[in-house]
C-alpha cells in the first residue's frame, strides 16, 4: 500500500507506558494520517466499552 500510494516510509513507534503501537505519515494529497494497533486485545474491549458506553463482543 505504501508503494502504490507514494507514501514516504514512516517509523512505527510504542513506549511502554501506552497501550498502543503508531505510526504518523503524510499521503501524497498533504494530509497527515495515523494508524495506531492495540498491543493487547482486553486493552482493546475496555477501551470500546468505556468509550461507547457499552459491552464489547
Amino acid at each position: 500500500m505504501i508503494k502504490e500510494l507514494n507514501i514516504e516510509p514512516f517509523e512505527i513507534y510504542s513506549r511502554e507506558e501506552v497501550p498502543v503501537k503508531w505510526g504518523s505519515f503524510t499521503d501524497p494529497w498533504g494530509n497527515r494520517l495515523g494508524f495506531f494497533e492495540y498491543l493487547n486485545e482486553n486493552e482493546k474491549d475496555e477501551t470500546i466499552k468505556r468509550v461507547h458506553g457499552t459491552t464489547a463482543k
